[in-house]
């Protein structure tokens, strides 16, 4: 096995996350999250890495982006980066 696969926890964290930043949108062709974390540090909220990577996403009707790629590859909050927290650590 790959040691950079995510592993099962990591795969429903990035479904939960699709799900989520989906629902905040009009339409979504296609959207992939990939977050790179260890257990103590999603416990304290924390991630090793974002990747989002998504084509065809439509908000507020008619804004529209054709693709969207973010890459974060630093220790982070997971609220600083999903609702622009301002007391966590930024990403």
């Amino acid at each position: 096995m790959e040691s950079n696969k995510p592993d099962v926890g990591e795969r429903a964290l990035n479904k939960m996350a699709e799900v989520a930043i989906s629902s905040q949108l009009d339409e979504v062709e296609n959207i992939d999250i990939a977050i790179s974390t260890d257990p103590v540090k999603l416990v304290q909220g924390k991630v090793d890495s974002v990747a989002i990577s998504g084509q065809g996403l439509v908000m507020k009707q008619d804004l529209r982006m054709e693709t969207l790629e973010v890459n974060i590859v630093q220790s982070c909050s997971l609220a600083s980066f999903f609702i622009g927290s301002t007391t966590s650590r930024p990403c």
